[in-house]
């Protein structure tokens, strides 16, 4: 059983930091990465996957996706995730219902989308279950029904899956789907956190600030939102503040107050415009709109909002809310790494690797990766997910590249400390 946070194939539904800097390294790049680093030969994998493997099928497809080894193709990622899928291959069932979902390879199909998610779901896919929580929690290719969603988000979260523990967490504080329950939310948002979710790190935080569910207990309401902002999320940060001021820490959804933050994003608050974006992401205190959401996260990125720079590129990287623009987007995650943001740095690090929206460039790859690697303000999580690339880059380059990729990291590091 498989419990490790896949970011790459999972629908989104919460704003979850880490999981920003995870979402290319996760999953399709790194089964493809270790597939490198073992030396197997792209013809070799063709060969296996032409003769029936499942294995090789959806690796193969994952080649396509990122374009390391052929040409990047999502049509052709599709074709072999089917193939994949066809042969039993259960990743690769919920990497198709992704496909669906973002139209990628093939046309937008939610109700598709769901038929796969349901497929592996069958099969004990955590991330599979999480996202047709997703579907009926948005009524995205099925009726909305929060009894369902629920039923669905406790099914991921019982295989220990982070983001749907923290979502049960939040469904039993919101009482949505299910009666509410301070005590079960504090629990499932201590799972999540034990994880290193940063929203749901927040979430427990917010309890044991509040005596949610929990004695109350402001040492440790700290303890947690520290954990959290030091994987650079910005409601955990502004929650220490109220620890000490004494004021009042808004909801971890961000749901509560939403005509509040929509009178300070008229005044040009960079915070109050990501927060309203992401309150449209998610449909929170307001009708969910991933246009309007990528309006008002462009809003912040401009000010120079790091999260809303990434959540920008991230919109742009899949198409929600705006046609989808690879060069684009890596304008926007570059923007956020050239702030010293070490999920964005690992970003970059990736999309030269895989010549996404940039030119494929190995020596840049490992300079950002080194700089990500090397950032102070980087986690023990952000460090082990870059780890295998940072390996797979310094097994392709010569000495000369080796030595070209650390100074340049040197230098952008000596850059960034000013």
């Amino acid at each position: 059983m498989e419990n490790t946070c896949d970011g790459r194939w999972v629908r989104s539904i919460r704003p979850s930091w880490w999981i920003a800097g995870a979402i290319i390294a996760i999953g399709a790049a790194g089964e493809l990465a270790a597939l490198h680093i073992r030396a197997q030969p792209i013809a070799a994998l063709k060969a296996a996957a032409r003769g029936g493997s499942a294995h090789a099928e959806d690796v193969l497809g994952q080649a396509y996706h990122i374009g390391q080894g052929v040409p990047r193709d999502e049509a052709k990622a599709a074709y072999w995730f089917r193939r994949a899928a066809d042969h039993g291959s259960v990743k690769a069932k919920t990497r198709l219902g992704y496909f669906y979902d973002h139209g990628l390879g093939v046309p937008k199909d939610h109700a598709k989308a769901v038929e796969w998610y349901r497929q592996s779901a069958a099969r004990g896919d955590a991330m599979a279950q999480y996202n047709i929580g997703v579907a009926y929690d948005h009524g995205q290719g099925v009726p909305r029904d929060p009894v369902k969603a629920f039923a669905w988000f406790h099914q991921a979260a019982e295989r220990g899956f982070a983001p749907a523990e923290d979502h049960v967490a939040f469904l039993y504080f919101r009482g949505r789907g299910v009666a509410p329950d301070r005590v079960r939310s504090a629990q499932w948002a201590r799972k999540a956190a034990e994880q290193g979710y940063a929203l749901a790190q927040v979430r427990l935080g917010y309890a044991y600030q509040q005596g949610e569910g929990v004695e109350q207990d402001p040492a440790k309401a700290a303890y947690w939102y520290r954990k959290a902002a030091k994987q650079g999320d910005p409601l955990a940060r502004h929650n220490l503040t109220t620890l000490t001021t004494g004021g009042t820490p808004p909801l971890p959804d961000l749901a509560a107050g939403a005509s509040r933050y929509r009178n300070a994003a008229e005044k040009g608050s960079a915070k109050a415009e990501f927060v309203l974006g992401d309150l449209y992401r998610h449909g929170q205190g307001v009708p969910q709109d991933d246009a309007k959401a990528a309006y008002w996260y462009r809003k912040a990125a401009t000010q120079g909002f790091v999260i809303a720079e990434i959540d920008l590129g991230q919109f742009y990287r899949k198409g929600d809310g705006v046609p989808r623009d690879p060069v684009e987007a890596a304008y926007w995650f570059r923007k956020a790494a050239g702030q010293g943001s070490p999920p964005a740095q690992d970003i970059v690090g990736l999309l030269y690797l895989a010549g996404e929206g940039v030119p494929r460039n190995p020596a840049k790859s490992y300079a950002w990766l080194l700089t990500a690697d090397r950032n102070p303000a980087s986690t023990e999580q952000l460090r082990l997910i870059g780890m295998p690339f940072r390996w797979f880059m310094w097994g392709m380059m010569d000495r000369g590249q080796l030595a070209a990729a650390r100074a340049m990291a040197a230098a952008r590091a000596a850059r960034l400390a000013r």
